[in-house]
């Protein structure tokens, strides 16, 4: 400061202490070779909770592994026994070295939820369109649908094999009623050499006949959709249990950055060369 001058009255030397904690083993502290005998067992579990006791980190890659993802290799505890976790430093879900955003989450409740709703939708109970309806037999079109969540990350669900089933028997039930406006402006118009009436009336009846057969197809593609969602229970259950599902896994994902965040704190572990 500003009017005062540094003397042996006034200055204070202080020196900084550094606990350096090593690993030992009956009073021995462990070497390398001890380290690479500990059994290798997963530290986090898949919810996300600690299978035991972290003790602390050790700097030092067994496997070779330094140019890996950037990890830690944790000694921990889980009753009278010793084990050593590779851990990823980044959760897998969560943006990282790699990873742009957040990983979406994929769950049976969301892939139920959207085969009800592509029920829903061709039962006219709902203006929302998720999936594409194809436009001629075969066409490929895409059968999931990534959705929001309130937690940050994407939810995607897959339509069942009877929705998308029922999705091209309204196609094709679409195409050929198109087919059957066309065939009937056509009997509208004058005859000519190369098509007379009864011809056109033909194609009218054939047509017709098509249509009637991809209506019947749709009526039983669409019974196939309702048997397998009625299994589910209704639409607002399906909801409610994909709503429970992404709050479940919001938690879960809590969890996993809470063991992160204990791991990350954790001393350095010194071990003899």
């Amino acid at each position: 400061m500003a009017g005062k001058h540094l003397t042996t009255q006034n200055a204070l030397i202080t020196t900084a202490s550094v606990e350096v904690k090593t690993l030992t083993i009956s009073g021995k502290q462990v070497t390398l070779a001890v380290f690479r005998q500990l059994r290798e067992e997963p530290l986090i579990s898949e919810d996300g909770s600690l299978n035991g006791d972290p003790w602390g980190v050790v700097n030092y890659h067994p496997e070779k592994c330094g140019n890996a993802v950037a990890h830690w290799h944790v000694v921990w505890q889980r009753g009278t026994e010793i084990f050593r976790a590779a851990v990823i430093q980044t959760p897998e879900f969560d943006p990282g070295p790699l990873r742009h955003v957040p990983q979406t989450f994929d769950d049976d409740a969301a892939d139920r939820y959207v085969t009800s709703h592509v029920l829903q939708w061709l039962n006219g109970r709902t203006d929302q369109q998720f999936l594409k309806v194809p436009k001629y037999p075969g066409e490929h079109v895409s059968d999931s649908v990534t959705m929001s969540s309130p937690h940050g990350f994407k939810v995607t669900g897959y339509a069942s094999k009877a929705a998308t089933a029922a999705l091209a028997a309204k196609g094709e039930m679409d195409q050929r009623a198109q087919s059957l406006a066309s065939a009937r402006e056509e009997l509208s118009q004058p005859p000519t050499p190369f098509n007379t009436q009864e011809q056109k009336q033909q194609q009218v009846t054939r047509t017709q006949a098509a249509l009637e057969k991809a209506q019947q197809q749709f009526r039983v593609a669409c019974v196939a959709l309702e048997n397998e969602v009625a299994e589910w229970g209704s639409h607002a259950e399906i909801s409610t249990a994909l709503t429970e599902a992404v709050q479940a896994e919001a938690e879960r994902r809590e969890r996993h950055r809470a063991s992160h965040a204990t791991i990350a704190a954790l001393p350095q572990l010194f071990i003899a060369v």
